[in-house]
């Protein structure tokens, strides 16, 4: 008896093993340290990166992402980084490339001005219309035209529509306020499958997220003053940034999550067995 369930079971793992990978649902990540090899290249005015951990699920389109700043330029003291804007792509440096990605607006001043009665996080998201600095929120397609304030097509997600799209989010002070954390975790499935207000041509749109390699656009700001509609999907009104920095990189190395690599290599291995 036990020589028959044995087999069996092995060949229900290997099925159901099988049938997960075939799926390709891979969850990618990425860890960056300050100071890794790498082609980047950074500004810590805003604050200095000292770490970043970021996940993307291939198939949910669920991405996560957790930066720890300490203080601006490698000093010692209070970090004061107060919000960041980025994008993120599969593989080369995101920025000057409109009509492709999304960018996304942190915004953890109110955590840190001290009023209780006002101490959200607000993260909204808008097509990226490939300018190198911070007025993506205006419209998707970056042509300087007036009153595109008032132009709501590139927007995809305004303050007043978190829940359609925010799993969780946070800001806060450690190492006795040393050092600042910013996370998110947001479903990005509609930013995937957007069809983007402002498409160009010969491109593809992308949304967010990565595979086996990452591209980023990553801006930290000391001070990030930004005003929002109340009514409606709150959009960006109005954003001011000082002492801003940057990591801006491509084709970092990403590598599925433990569990996702457990998985693909039980795979692999019951598909080597099966065929001896």
């Amino acid at each position: 008896m036990r020589s028959v369930l044995v087999p069996r079971l092995a060949a229900a793992i290997g099925t159901a093993v099988l049938a997960a990978s075939s799926a390709q649902a891979v969850v990618w990540q990425w860890n960056f340290t300050k100071g890794q090899a790498g082609n980047y290249g950074t500004n810590n005015t805003g604050g200095t990166v000292e770490t970043i951990v970021s996940t993307f699920d291939d198939a949910t389109k669920r991405l996560t992402f957790d930066v720890l700043f300490s203080a601006p330029n490698n000093g010692s003291g209070a970090a004061s980084t107060n919000g960041f804007w980025l994008v993120l792509n599969d593989g080369p440096n995101p920025k000057n490339n409109p009509g492709e990605l999304a960018i996304f607006y942190f915004d953890a001043s109110r955590v840190f001005d001290s009023d209780p009665l006002n101490n959200a996080v607000i993260m909204t998201a808008y097509e990226y219309n490939g300018r190198n600095d911070n007025s993506s929120w205006n419209n998707g397609d970056g042509d300087n035209t007036a009153n595109e304030s008032n132009d709501f097509n590139g927007l995809i997600y305004g303050r007043n529509e978190a829940g359609l799209f925010i799993n969780s989010i946070s800001a806060t002070s450690e190492n006795g306020g040393n050092a600042r954390r910013m996370r998110f975790d947001i479903n990005a499935a509609a930013i995937v499958s957007r069809s983007p207000a402002y498409p160009e041509a010969n491109t593809t749109w992308h949304g967010t997220g990565f595979d086996d390699q990452l591209g980023i656009w990553f801006h930290p700001a000391q001070i990030f003053n930004a005003s929002y509609q109340n009514s409606g999907r709150g959009k960006i009104n109005s954003l001011s940034v000082q002492g801003e920095g940057w990591l801006d990189g491509e084709f970092f190395r990403t590598v599925p999550t433990p569990g996702t690599a457990a998985l693909l290599g039980m795979a692999g291995l019951l598909v080597t067995r099966r065929r001896r």
